[in-house]
Parts: C-alpha cells; structure tokens; sequence
C-alpha cells in the first residue's frame, strides 16, 4: 500500500496506480473504501472519454459494495449509453434482487418494469423479457395482486404457450378473479 501511495504522489494523475490501490483496499477489507476509489476512478476515466477503463472501474466498485445501487444505477447508465444491452439488463436483474433481499418489493417491482423496456434489445437467447416479466408475476402473486398478475400471465403464455407451470397459473389467476368461464377455457 505504501508503494502505491509513493506512485501516486509520484504521478497522481496515472490511473492504474489509483486502480491497484483500490483493489489492495479491498483485499484488506476496507471495501467500502475501495469503492470509492473504484468510482473516482470511473469518473476520472469517463471524463477522459475512455468509456471500457470507466465501465471496468464502475464494476470493480459494484463488486466491492454490491448493494450501492447508486454506483450501480451509473454503471447500467454507461451500460446502455454505449450499446452494452445484455450487461445493462444483467446489472437490472442484480438491482431488483437487491431491492428485493432489502424488503422494498415496490421499487424492485419498479426496476423490472424499467428492464423490461429495454429487454427487446437484448439478446434474444437471453429471454430477457420472459425472465423479467416473471419476476414481476412472482412480486405481483405474493402482493396478492391478482389483476396485474394475471396480465404478467398471459403475455408469458403468449411468449411461451408451452410453458405448462404459466398454464397452471393462469387458469388459478382467472379463478382467483372470478373469471371462470376465461379459465375453464384456458385448461
């Protein structure tokens, strides 16, 4: 760590110098600190227009204090800023999970709905919005939301009208809010 502070007051504009403090940080276990570091870094890159040495930076720092949504809400920024869809809807389904472990199931909620605008750009093998809209169903079906349920249901059975566990669902969703004649037809 000294060594590093020598090579920064030596040339404290060198960013790897900066980057090998952070990570030594972080092995000693000052991980919020690392992070902090890992976001001037970010934004030090971003400033000078390198856009991969800031979205590197971006996530070092998310690795190092995964529940900062804020430097995480940055990084998904840079992230469909530059074209980095699938990365971007990863970082969406880290959000989410976090709110969700947090308890703020609305605002998890929320950040599903965000992901799903852009889930079409996303690759296609990733079933990003079949993914997405499920967990939105799953937030909805413990919320007791039937209604908002049931319409998360039928776009997932219209996405994948094989998937029998959505079937299922769906026909106790249309029961569940008194539409008896829609699941009878649905089974």
């Amino acid at each position: 760590v000294e060594e590093t502070y020598r090579a920064i007051q030596l040339s404290n504009d060198y960013l790897p110098a900066h980057i090998q403090l952070g990570e030594l940080l972080g092995k000693q276990g000052r991980r919020q600190t690392a992070a902090q570091k890992f976001m001037t870094v970010a934004d030090a890159y971003r400033n000078r227009g390198d856009v991969n040495g800031s979205i590197i930076s971006y996530e070092k720092a998310v690795e190092m204090t995964p529940l900062d949504l804020a430097a995480r809400g940055r990084l998904i920024d840079m992230l469909k800023q530059h074209g980095q869809i699938d990365r971007a809807l990863d970082h969406y389904l880290a959000v989410g999970d976090a709110y969700y472990q947090l308890a703020q199931v609305d605002k998890a909620r929320d950040t599903y709905q965000e992901a799903l605008k852009l889930a079409p750009r996303g690759a296609d093998d990733q079933n990003w919005k079949v993914r997405f809209l499920r967990l939105m169903a799953e937030i909805d079906m413990q919320r007791f939301d039937w209604r908002r349920a049931l319409s998360a249901y039928k776009e997932l059975r219209m996405l994948d009208p094989n998937d029998e566990r959505t079937a299922i669902t769906l026909v106790d969703l249309y029961y569940k809010v008194g539409q008896p004649i829609n699941a009878v037809g649905e089974l």
